[in-house]
């Protein structure tokens, strides 16, 4: 196994050292099985599908190798509809990055396949199907997708923000810790589960199509989970196949649920969060003195570590003080 480390700043012929870094594309050539790669912190371009070497973790960092940072990867081409990163095969991870698109349409996002992890990922800005996509076993943590474009893109209107996937082992979920908003619009589902898959401690929030849909339903189920201001919360593809909700709650949904069988969904009265449009996600007074307060707060708590999220005060949040505000979103809302 070998470490290597990666710069925006690369000319090209490094050696791959912290030193002498590689660029992206000669690390993607250049990295082997069992290879870790380090990028570091910037703004990286490209115009041609890349897809990651098996059995490698490319993971991004900040100045000193370490400390936790995401690179930015942006691409200037459509693809022609293809992805532009692709994770395929076994045990490959993708930690720290920021996808966006210069290209309009965007290419289709981050695939995985086989057993591979993404972590600590931004979509922003998205205008085609499939943001993300796993059609294997792999697992998503802690991602976040965004889609900002006006509806007047000939894309936007069908533009998707989707998680598709399935369970990873017998006690992991499909989903866990992701957040999707649609602030112009422009998404359609915003987390489709299919098989076996769970969605755990997710948020949905303005999607004009369905919140949580399961797909292709094969007793899923969705777990701790929050939809504000979706067209339809909750949803199963069929009406005989057993979809569980469990403590989740909505708040806005034209439906509640569709084909969803004993549905534990809490209907709140108000929005729980300060400024959801703007993921301002800190619970309002009214919410944290509802009784469903703490269970609204535990879910709260997971939420956390999704990138481009930040606590107020983290010990407060953790002590669970009466001080407790929750989590909101930038100032700079999500690389706007």
């Amino acid at each position: 196994m070998a470490i290597y480390y990666v710069s925006a700043t690369a000319s090209g012929g490094g050696n791959g050292s912290i030193g002498n870094p590689w660029t992206l594309a000669e690390a993607i050539s250049g990295a082997a099985n069992g290879d870790e790669v380090n990028v570091q912190q910037g703004v990286y371009t490209s115009n041609v599908a890349i897809t990651q070497p098996a059995g490698t973790l490319f993971r991004g960092y900040a100045v000193t190798p370490g400390d936790e940072g995401q690179f930015t990867l942006q691409m200037t081409s459509s693809l022609s509809g293809g992805y532009a990163w692709t994770l395929g095969g076994s045990l490959r991870a993708l930690e720290n990055v920021i996808l966006t698109s210069s290209a309009t349409p965007s290419p289709r996002g981050i695939r995985l396949t086989g057993d591979s992890r993404l972590s600590n990922c931004h979509v922003l800005d998205w205008t085609e199907f499939d943001a993300i996509s796993n059609s294997g076993t792999g697992t998503l943590d802690k991602c976040l997708l965004d889609s900002t474009k006006s509806g007047s893109e000939q894309a936007a209107s069908r533009s998707l923000s989707k998680c598709s996937q399935r369970r990873f082992g017998a006690n992991e979920h499909g989903l866990d810790r992701c957040v999707a908003v649609a602030k112009s619009g422009a998404i359609q589902d915003s987390f489709v589960v299919t098989f076996r898959s769970d969605a755990v401690n997710c948020v949905s929030i303005n999607s004009p199509g369905r919140g949580f849909f399961a797909q292709f339903p094969a007793n899923q189920m969705f777990r701790d989970c929050i939809s504000i201001n979706d067209s339809i919360a909750f949803a199963s593809g069929s009406a005989n196949v057993i979809v569980r909700c469990v403590n989740c709650f909505q708040f806005g949904a034209t439906t509640v649920s569709q084909n969803i069988i004993n549905p534990d969904i809490t209907t709140l009265a108000a929005d729980p969060f300060v400024d959801s449009a703007n993921l301002d996600l800190r619970l309002t007074n009214q919410a944290k003195a509802s009784v469903y307060g703490q269970r609204l707060k535990a879910i709260m708590v997971n939420l956390v570590e999704v990138p481009g999220i930040v606590t107020d005060s983290l010990s407060e949040l953790l002590s669970g003080s009466a001080g407790f505000t929750g989590i909101r979103g930038t100032s700079r809302r999500l690389g706007a």
